[in-house]
């Protein structure tokens, strides 16, 4: 990405009449984000939004087209800027997964605090398995991981995305290991 490695992270939701795609490039040291492109069809109304992340100096610039118009947005804070998909797998590799262990992100528009919780059983397509379970503050956001050597994400409860959502994972497939960030 613009001459520098990036690893790529891609997010698919669909449902009727809904699709939301994500391809979250981000940097491979610090797993922050770089770029954001999310292509929406949510009724028939689609929206293509262009996330350009200076993580470090706590900006994003937002570029949204829909119905043929382009708008843009400059979100400046004075921390890091995360997303939450990078917090999540992040985490996978440097967190400790033990109850009370806590972790703060700094989102564009707002804070969020999470905290681990201690494993519980998450129904998981036929069978019920055991799981990694996280949660903000407000319980605003749930994520279970498995408990394996890869701690995949099997659920994101949270406002992600167009409203508040619950994505259960279908298929995972890992094109490399992952390394620590």
């Amino acid at each position: 990405l613009e001459g520098q490695s990036a690893l790529l992270i891609t997010f698919t939701s669909k449902g009727l009449k809904f699709f939301d795609e994500e391809k979250i490039y981000v940097d491979p040291r610090t797993f922050l984000p770089r770029l954001v492109e999310r292509n929406l069809n949510i009724f028939g109304k689609k929206e293509k939004i262009v996330e350009h992340y200076n993580a470090r100096e706590g900006t994003v610039r937002i570029v949204k087209t829909a119905k043929g118009k382009t708008t843009e947005q400059v979100i400046k804070r004075s921390v890091p800027l995360d997303n939450i998909y990078c917090f999540i797998f992040r985490y996978r590799i440097s967190g400790k997964f033990t109850p009370g262990e806590t972790f703060q992100i700094h989102l564009p528009t707002k804070d969020v605090q999470f905290q681990a919780q201690k494993p519980r059983r998450l129904q998981v397509g036929e069978k019920e398995v055991n799981a990694y379970y996280m949660q903000s503050e407000s319980a605003q956001y749930r994520v279970w991981f498995d408990t394996g050597a890869r701690k995949v994400p099997l659920r994101i409860d949270g406002a992600i995305g167009f409203g508040n959502t619950a994505m259960i994972l279908r298929s995972y497939t890992a094109s490399n290991s992952l390394t620590s960030p």
